[in-house]
């Protein structure tokens, strides 16, 4: 399941929905595609070929997490194992994007974005950017607010509002 949360430019919550591979205003105005029908074949479609890796990413918040980049290559992530959160820049503020295991996203080139892997670990990701360098993004020089949610807060937040109970990894 994909989760999709919209917030102002101060950081406040506007509207929170959970959405399966769903177009919304966000991904209309963007041309950003998410969800579980975002897999390898059509990423590599859309970015006509390209550059791909595999990632293993460690959940920590890292300064880095919570500035904003941008590629002048479209790119995109398929999320094998764990939950990643990608954060979109909108007119109105924010866009956070929840994507676990089989879930991915599509981002055109110049799209400001910033990626979340403090969620439960480990988080397994492959990347892929259209052109054959490689992934090199800039910083756009803007941080995310102090007010937007990391990872484990926007996933509990989630379920909450979604009347749904965190499932316990380690149970079994």
């Amino acid at each position: 399941m994909s989760a999709v949360a919209t917030f102002d430019v101060r950081g406040q919550l506007l509207d929170l929905s959970s959405c399966s591979a769903q177009r919304c205003t966000i991904a209309e105005a963007s041309g950003v595609r998410w969800g579980p029908r975002v897999k390898a074949g059509p990423l590599r479609r859309w970015l006509g070929g390209g550059y791909e890796e595999m990632l293993r990413l460690v959940p920590r918040l890292s300064d880095a997490a919570r500035r904003e980049i941008v590629s002048e290559e479209a790119g995109g992530l398929l999320v094998h194992h764990g939950v990643v959160l990608v954060w979109l820049a909108t007119p109105e503020g924010h866009a956070g994007v929840l994507l676990e295991a089989g879930d991915g996203i599509y981002l055109p080139a110049g799209v400001p974005h910033a990626v979340d892997a403090s969620g439960p670990g480990p988080i397994d990701v492959r990347r892929f950017v259209a052109g054959g360098r490689g992934w090199f993004p800039r910083a756009t020089g803007q941080r995310l607010p102090a007010s937007l949610p990391e990872a484990p807060v926007f996933i509990d937040t989630l379920l909450a509002e979604l009347g749904e109970q965190p499932v316990d990894e380690g149970a079994g």
